[in-house]
């Protein structure tokens, strides 16, 4: 006798739920015990751990960085402590936390745009970047536009509009993820002797995009 087309229908659908892929499962279970885990780490205010930082801010993924021995070079990650006066300014405003540098802050992890000899021209509309060691045609970053307001509707202090040579010893630090990341849009380069180190993600929530 004839299976009803019902019955096989049901079948199916019961074959294909006890069918669904583990491994997808598994990548789902995963992401979620990290997050989970970051969250709770980060609730009880864990300190950053020898040769590791916490990144708490939205310029980068939340999540847990290493230090690596690499050369400051445009494109690298660096976690940096403030001067005093911009430490606290950011401290008052809400976009960085107390931690480990001497001033009681956290360090920032931001990414290098611009070395010695460069040259950074911030416009309203964007930053311009001309890198002199590999002779590249300048070119605007995206998403780099300069912000005349914070997410609380606070107006932000940002470096003088026009081009600016870096001197010896100064870096340019410019997120490549975020369009509102604090950085030296508006507090300006800042020295290679305040540097920690470079870092490398080791547990993040998510990848980064960067952007060119």
């Amino acid at each position: 006798m004839p299976v009803p087309t019902e019955e096989i229908l049901a079948h199916l659908d019961h074959t294909h739920e006890r069918r669904k892929p583990v491994g997808l499962e598994w990548w789902r279970g995963l992401r979620w015990f990290t997050a989970s885990a970051l969250f709770v780490l980060v609730s009880i205010g864990l300190p950053s751990l020898a040769g590791y930082h916490w990144n708490l801010s939205r310029s980068l993924p939340l999540g847990l960085y290493a230090e690596v021995e690499r050369p400051l070079l445009v494109g690298e990650l660096v976690a940096v402590c403030l001067p005093p006066a911009v430490a606290q300014f950011g401290v008052d405003r809400g976009y960085v936390e107390h931690g480990g540098c001497a001033d009681g802050v956290q360090p920032v992890l931001k990414r290098i745009a611009a070395v010695a000899g460069d040259i950074v021209d911030v416009q309203p509309e964007g930053v311009t970047i001309t890198l002199q060691q590999t002779h590249a045609i300048p070119h605007q970053v995206a998403n780099s536009a300069v912000l005349a307001h914070d997410r609380q509707g606070h107006p932000l202090p940002h470096v003088p509009w026009g081009p600016y040579t870096l001197h010896r010893g100064e870096l340019w630090l410019l997120s490549t993820t975020k369009a509102n990341s604090w950085d030296s849009r508006y507090f300006g380069p800042v020295s290679v002797f305040d540097v920690l180190a470079t870092m490398r993600p080791v547990l993040t929530l998510a990848a980064e995009r960067r952007c060119s």
